[in-house]
């Protein structure tokens, strides 16, 4: 059995992972117009929620993450100037659908719907900003995204901890 020169293993192995890694990122495009879709989806949702909701703790969070993606979206925006990408100015179709049943639910259900869908929205975003931080081929839009993904952690975080708090009645 003939031995391959650990230099030769090591450099096909780096070869074989960043492949996998930038083949399994989405395009600068994709990314970013997926991106700018799901924060102004946020804003809108949390826009609602500073309409609908009594309890003074999803007020919060709300106004947080209001403050949070609209900051978010602002850099998005300037991003996708900057590589002459053009993005969508609406949210996507299923987070109208999702916005719609927020809207005619209220008092404590509005409030459990509404933290249930910002746990999956976050768990979605960190999730598709882990894979850009660690695989995209854009040095920009990486930075972007591994600048931005601490931010989506602690709001998955804040999130999980207010639904289960509403999920109890406090």
């Amino acid at each position: 059995m003939k031995r391959v020169p650990i230099f030769l293993g090591t450099a096909l192995y780096v070869l074989l992972f960043s492949s996998a890694s930038a083949a399994d990122a989405p395009s600068p495009k994709k990314f970013l117009s997926t991106a700018m879709q799901d924060g102004l989806a946020e804003v809108k949702v949390c826009k609602l929620a500073l309409e609908k909701s009594s309890n003074p703790a999803v007020k919060e969070f709300a106004q947080k993450m209001i403050a949070g993606h609209s900051a978010a979206n602002e850099k998005i925006a300037a991003l996708g100037k900057a590589k002459k990408i053009d993005l969508p100015d609406s949210p996507p179709v299923k987070d109208t659908a999702a916005y719609g049943m927020l809207k005619a639910a209220s008092g404590a259900t509005f409030d459990k719907a509404f933290m249930k869908h910002n746990v999956a929205d976050h768990e979605k975003d960190v999730k598709d900003f882990t894979k850009e931080a660690g695989g995209a081929t854009d040095p920009d839009v990486k930075a972007f995204a591994s600048e931005t993904l601490p931010t989506l952690q602690q709001h998955l975080k804040m999130a999980r901890d207010l639904e289960q708090r509403v999920k109890q009645g406090s």
